[in-house]
């Protein structure tokens, strides 16, 4: 716990860890990827192989749906001077509407235009609900009604049937009147739609007066019908069922971006994790772990095969201050020579986590130098510690060497009376 605060050592761990900080992020992108993709193959694989879909004109044996058509009716704001107060108006002609739209006059002129039409689509529709399983083998026989004619109209968006209840509501814009017609033939709901919105605006106009309209675009709402009682429907429903067709394009793109966010989500478990890593590990990581055993820092370098030396050489030096060496185990012996330099003493060697790099260290040193440098070995030691007094540095390499170990070292060195000179750190 003693770098909690240090941000610049935690980055050097994390450079440290990168194969595991980069592979952390690529298996959860993976994993929540596929996991989508392979859900939403799923479903691609288990849809119709032709989608019920949404026309004009329902095909037979597509599935049954309402096509409830609006006609949205936009009234210009109409002001009157009224006790010398300006008053809008528009309300009272919404009022028209309302009052106005199923009057017998308009009603009338419906029925006797367009009954029989939608007549001959209600017995089609009837059959239609009959096979997917919504009416019952009764309801097939009623005959059609003008009050079932009528309850197909809609009038402030609202059916007929249900007119009664919701006259005087608020509506999403004062000023606009939605009225319409709705039938499982599209194409003939839209020509009736349009047909009353004409028949009602000119009787409103003849009764309050003329105003200034405007006919927006017409909106077609699809709906499910209702089943009767004790029927059991036998249409599919998916959660694309509003008429959205899942394609491999669509399976494609949906599991790119589960990847995307995978990316998002494992870089943040990535760095949670990372984080725990660093405050818990047992091994040496960073040169504050080595400083805070109190010895010089004499060198720091990489392994002879690590890539890239110049780059983590200066990634490493800005993060915690020392300079590394990229030019291998002999620019490192050097430094070891000039901190040696004038050593009476014989000097050792020990190799913590690099055993092999310490004892190829030691076979350059000695060859340069009139020091006596060995490799620290507890069996070959014992010739030297009845007699001999030693200087000790330790090769200590990051992410192998173990905290524990060193200190064991350290204990042991003291217990003979040796004393240590300094730390070289390995990459």
């Amino acid at each position: 716990m003693d770098n909690f605060y240090d941000v610049n050592d935690f980055f050097a761990y994390v450079l440290r860890k990168c194969k595991s900080f980069i592979g952390i992020i690529i298996v959860i992108a993976l994993v929540y990827g596929g996991v989508r993709g392979i859900n939403l193959l799923q479903e691609y694989r288990n849809q119709p192989k032709e989608e019920e879909n949404v026309t004009e004109e329902n095909k037979d044996g597509d599935e049954p749906i309402w096509s409830r058509v609006l006609i949205n009716i936009n009234i210009e704001p109409v002001y009157k001077e009224v006790d010398g107060n300006t008053i809008d108006t528009t309300e009272q002609i919404i009022e028209a509407y309302r009052k106005l739209g199923s009057s017998e006059k308009v009603m009338n002129h419906m029925y006797d235009t367009w009954f029989e039409k939608a007549a001959k689509e209600a017995e089609a529709r009837k059959t239609k609900l009959h096979d997917y399983g919504y009416i019952l083998d009764k309801e097939l026989k009623n005959p059609y009604a003008k009050a079932d004619f009528m309850s197909q109209f809609l009038l402030d968006g609202i059916d007929f049937g249900n007119l009664s209840r919701s006259v005087g509501t608020d509506n999403t814009s004062e000023h606009i009147m939605a009225i319409g017609f709705k039938a499982m033939d599209e194409k003939l709901a839209k020509e009736i739609a349009a047909d009353y919105a004409k028949q009602v605006t000119e009787l409103v106009k003849n009764t309050v007066g003329d105003f200034k309209y405007q006919m927006d675009d017409t909106t077609v709402l699809y709906e499910f019908p209702s089943a009767s009682a004790g029927t059991q429907s036998t249409r599919y429903i998916s959660n694309v069922s509003s008429g959205t067709k899942i394609t491999l394009h669509y399976v494609a793109v949906q599991t790119v971006k589960g990847v995307v966010w995978g990316v998002m989500i494992g870089l943040l478990a990535s760095v949670i994790l990372m984080f725990f890593g660093y405050m818990l590990t047992r091994k040496v990581y960073t040169v504050s772990d080595l400083k805070k055993y109190g010895f010089p820092v004499i060198g720091l370098g990489f392994m002879p095969k690590k890539a890239g030396k110049k780059l983590w050489g200066k990634l490493f030096s800005m993060l915690e201050g020392y300079n590394w060496s990229c030019s291998g185990i002999d620019e490192l012996a050097n430094e070891i020579i000039r901190s040696q330099h004038g050593a009476e003493k014989v000097i050792v060697v020990a190799g913590n986590g690099v055993h092999s790099l310490a004892a190829k260290m030691v076979k350059y040193l000695n060859g340069t130098e009139e020091e006596v440098f060995v490799l620290y070995n507890k069996k070959e030691w014992k010739a030297f510690e009845t007699e001999t007094k030693a200087n000790i540095i330790f090769v200590e390499r990051f992410g192998k060497s173990l905290k524990c170990e060193l200190e064991q070292e350290i204990a042991f060195w003291n217990e003979k009376g040796m004393s240590v000179t300094g730390i070289v750190g390995i990459d």
